[in-house]
């Protein structure tokens, strides 16, 4: 699939910046365009992509009935050739397989339509939509991919003193892979995410549950889109406390979990999750440290599995595990961000990763990750690096990007 950058261009020019009033309604414009290069070196494979994703739309309030209309399209278009944009053979020629991957196919789409019901205590969505919880974790809309992830589903989300619940009702999961990514695009099934607790002050104390049934056909009845052995069954605890005194900042979280077979997988395993991380700031720079284990169960042959995540986001920069190994994964993190001294409007973050297994103890790896951010009016600018060392794990990956981000 194509698009002219003509037309993107163009729709970045003509499109208003400012909200409009008609009448009792609100009309706000939604746009903004993503140029990214990126530059992989995976040892035996390479690739190199240089990517333009525009999103477009716009959302409509009716103030007094407290409804909302958003419609949003999104659109991607690599220039060249040099990269798979995919790492499952997919009918298409975005498939290169002598290629390394860079999951930022051609696509074209819809993005997000909606329509929502919000007041001070209830907020009910309804339709395609953006879902983050918490940190991301376990539900994310993966939004370091060119191509966003959304759900169809029904959403409830309520707030009542320190009572907070967070309920969703899924049919559908529009993947990363674009719409070129058949039969991997669109994943048929029925997901449940219940998030609820109390939130207080500095502190919060969250149950959830997460519950993934895929269906063995897709939204356009294609087998095999994803395996019944993603579906699976989360259940745990989250916790966050916040303290503060004399201009230096606490933070502890923590999150416990179980997962197991659900909704048709025939393989009976059962795993466990651990997360712990702490970070102190001082003068707007954070030091964090964390550790994070995704359990094995050895007699099955699995291991605990977030495949709705924001995975770039945990694990490493290169990912190399977007998957948990089926002998489980221990992430060993130190990291550092803030304003870079001195220099206005630039910030940076650094990393340091230890990956080893969870049954059998074997080092995978480990990973340095580094950035560098600048705002300039309303365009962010952003370099990142990773590179993984491989031990137990995989191969050496070196992943190199520069991309410009512009949001109306």
């Amino acid at each position: 699939m194509t698009l002219r950058p003509t037309l993107l261009m163009t729709a970045l020019l003509i499109a208003p910046a400012a909200r409009a009033q008609t009448g009792p309604l609100t009309l706000t414009p939604l746009l903004d365009a993503r140029l990214r290069w990126e530059d992989v070196d995976a040892t035996t494979r390479t690739a190199h992509a240089e990517t333009l994703r525009l999103r477009a739309g716009a959302q409509v309030a009716h103030a007094a009935s407290h409804l909302t209309l958003l419609a949003e399209g999104t659109g991607t278009l690599p220039f060249g050739s040099a990269h798979s944009a995919f790492s499952y053979a997919a009918p298409s020629s975005q498939y290169r397989p002598q290629r390394a991957t860079i999951a930022d196919g051609a696509a074209l789409g819809l993005n997000r339509l909606q329509l929502r019901y919000a007041t001070a205590p209830l907020t009910l969505t309804l339709g395609r939509q953006r879902i983050a919880l918490d940190d991301q974790r376990f539900v994310g809309n993966a939004p370091w991919r060119q191509n966003e992830q959304t759900f169809d589903a029904a959403r409830l989300q309520l707030s009542r003193g320190a009572l907070r619940l967070d309920a969703t009702q899924a049919i559908g999961q529009i993947t990363v892979n674009g719409s070129a990514g058949a039969p991997r695009d669109r994943l048929a099934g029925r997901f449940t995410f219940l998030n609820g607790g109390l939130a207080t002050g500095g502190a919060s104390l969250k149950g959830f549950a997460y519950l993934l049934a895929y269906a063995p056909t897709s939204f356009l009845d294609q087998p095999g889109a994803r395996s019944q052995l993603d579906s699976s069954q989360t259940w745990g605890l989250r916790a966050t406390a916040t303290v503060a005194r004399g201009g230096v900042r606490l933070a502890l979280n923590g999150s416990v979990a179980r997962q197991s077979a659900y909704g048709g997988n025939p393989n009976p395993y059962a795993a466990t999750y651990t997360a712990l991380e702490g970070a102190v700031s001082i003068a707007d720079h954070t030091a964090t440290l964390s550790r994070e284990v995704l359990g094995a169960d050895a007699r099955a042959g699995a291991a605990f599995q977030t495949p709705l995540a924001s995975l770039h986001k945990f694990n490493g920069w290169a990912d190399v595990f977007l998957t948990t190994p089926t002998q489980g994964l221990r992430d060993t993190t130190v990291g550092l961000t803030g304003p870079w001294p001195g220099v206005k409007r630039v910030t940076y973050a650094v990393a340091h990763h230890w990956f080893g297994a969870d049954v059998g103890g074997a080092r995978h790896g480990r990973e340095i990750d580094a950035s560098l951010g600048l705002t300039t009016g309303r365009i962010a600018w952003l370099a990142k690096l990773a590179r993984y060392e491989a031990q137990a794990f995989g191969v050496d990956v070196r992943k190199l990007w520069v991309q410009a981000e512009i949001v109306f």
